[in-house]
């Protein structure tokens, strides 16, 4: 996937018009430089910087003037769900509602392996030793050590001071799924 940072020569709407072109495969000409009705939005105005990309299957290129996120760059719902813990356990806050953040997090974790471990057991039993049962195979492990991980060291300080939660908090950071899957 290519990611480009353009500058807007023109105002850069969100739809654009559409307009019958003959010489073109698809038969229309795609101009985002034109609102396709009065409703249609402004995504980038005339000078500003924006980036563009597309993802497999897309039928038109995506527009965003900030750098497009992690999670926008994949259509795996378990990578959406593991970016998004990932960015809650990166921006936890000590505080009081650390701990119902922190078993907010546990519980999304729990969901996340049943929810693997529930798609492996729907793969057919003679379809043991397939790529995508494997896949799953690796992702629930992985997962669950990452729970563990957060669980382990949970235990090891009292979640009420503060001080321990800020501590608590920096060591959470580096036991993200990314780095449990590049220890293996």
């Amino acid at each position: 996937m290519k990611i480009t940072k353009r500058k807007a020569g023109r105002d850069l709407y969100e739809v654009g018009l559409y307009t019958p072109d003959e010489s073109r495969k698809s038969g229309y000409r795609h101009d985002r430089s034109k609102p396709s009705d009065e409703h249609d939005k402004v995504v980038a105005k005339k000078g500003e910087h924006y980036y563009m990309w597309s993802l497999y299957g897309d039928k038109k290129p995506r527009i965003s003037t900030n750098h497009p996120t992690r999670s926008q760059l994949t259509k795996s719902e378990f990578k959406l769900e593991v970016y998004s813990i990932e960015d809650l356990l990166l921006n936890l806050k000590p505080g009081r509602s650390f701990i119902e953040s922190l078993e907010s997090i546990l519980a999304r974790l729990n969901k996340l392996t049943d929810a693997l471990v529930d798609k492996r057991n729907n793969i057919p039993i003679q379809f043991k030793n397939n790529k995508p049962r494997k896949l799953l195979e690796e992702r629930i492990v992985l997962v669950n050590d990452w729970l563990y991980n957060i669980n382990k060291l949970s235990e090891h300080y009292n979640l009420k001071i503060v001080e321990q939660q800020i501590v608590l908090i920096e060591k959470l950071k580096e036991i993200t799924y990314s780095n449990v899957y590049n220890a293996f």
